[in-house]
């Protein structure tokens, strides 16, 4: 049968690794296991062997739409098993499928579990240790208590049929859980001639203390949500504060960036002022030493014609004095005439 061995294989697997994957995947095939044949021995089989959590999400997601009947079927099918009667086993899968099947509200089929645990477990001096822990664990930390107080309204108003013994058996184990004792009615029936026990003295201040820590639990809640949602604020200022943090890094590396840019500018403007004071100072002291070239060359040009003409300057003076006459124009001319070439030869052109 192909879903027996997928359950063998998945046995196999939360052995080692109870991860949720593992057990959505067991209870899955149990379910299968369920739909196919109805076998409720074999099921009870599988859901000792498997741990309490597949158990439980089991009875939480297949119960409800049980019919009562079945479920009492499925009930009776565990604590007739065997392996059930271990401690190990007996507490902890017991517990939570009283609970599953009382929130689900397959009552008989629940009182029917819970019975058979508290007749295991009760001796000489009382119930187990072990039983009491795991009621506390597994119904009382679990908030299941309003469902046990269901669990035994119904049984007062006769819902379904309950031995004496079984009830005495359920108030005692109540009021050495709960440190409370549990009135017997004894001048009150519950329609059927038998004696009826008030079950919810000792759970209705349970319950109203329950109910009191849900609410403070809810308050509790209303402020971890507003605690998370400022800190969901104040992570976001964070990262706001950070992200202004590093634009204004970046904004500040930019200014360093043109500061050192505009020093460069200005030592570039500096040299540049330099240089140019240099190569005036250069320049000026070029025209200077030009204009002192200029003026030597000058000197020389007119020492030069001075010279040059020192000769026919003296024949001038010796003739100024003599009469005018043919031959003497003829020599004027021809004096003329090498000044004029003269001044050609030193640059200086009259035409």
């Amino acid at each position: 049968m192909d879903t027996i061995k997928t359950l063998d294989e998945i046995l196999e697997k939360t052995a080692k690794n109870m991860s949720k994957d593992n057990r959505n995947k067991a209870v899955e095939a149990l379910k299968k296991l369920f739909e196919e044949g109805n076998d409720t021995k074999l099921l009870a089989e599988y859901l000792i062997k498997f741990h309490y959590s597949v158990c439980q999400t089991f009875f939480e997601e297949v119960v409800e739409a049980m019919p009562e009947d079945t479920a009492f079927t499925v009930a009776e099918a565990l604590t007739n098993n065997e392996q059930f009667k271990k401690g190990s086993i007996l507490y902890p899968k017991g517990f939570i499928t009283v609970l599953a099947l009382a929130q689900k509200e397959k009552f008989q089929a629940a009182f029917l579990v819970l019975n058979y645990i508290l007749r295991q477990s009760e001796k000489s001096k009382g119930f187990s240790d072990g039983c009491k822990n795991g009621f506390k664990k597994h119904i009382t930390d679990k908030l299941g208590l309003p469902d046990i107080d269901k669990l035994t309204r119904k049984l007062e108003e006769g819902a379904f049929e309950c031995k004496e013994n079984d009830r005495k058996l359920l108030t005692r184990f109540l009021s050495s859980v709960h440190g409370g004792k549990s009135e017997e009615k004894k001048e009150s029936t519950n329609g059927k001639g038998s004696p009826s026990y008030d079950f919810g003295v000792t759970l209705d201040g349970i319950c109203k203390t329950q109910q009191e820590m849900l609410s403070k639990l809810d308050r509790l809640i209303e402020s971890r949500s507003n605690v998370e949602i400022l800190t969901s604020s104040l992570n976001r200022r964070d990262l706001e504060l950070a992200s202004a943090r590093t634009e204004l890094s970046d904004k500040e590396k930019q200014i360093d960036l043109l500061g050192d840019d505009l020093e460069n500018r200005d030592k570039s403007i500096r040299e540049a002022d330099e240089k140019i004071s240099d190569l005036t100072e250069r320049l000026r002291a070029s025209f200077q030493m030009d204009e002192r070239a200029g003026n030597q060359e000058l000197v020389k040009l007119k020492n030069d014609i001075s010279e040059a003409l020192k000769l026919e300057y003296s024949d001038f003076i010796k003739s100024k004095q003599d009469e005018y006459s043919a031959d003497m124009f003829e020599a004027y001319r021809a004096t003329l005439s090498r000044i004029f070439k003269l001044l050609r030869r030193f640059g200086i052109n009259c035409e």
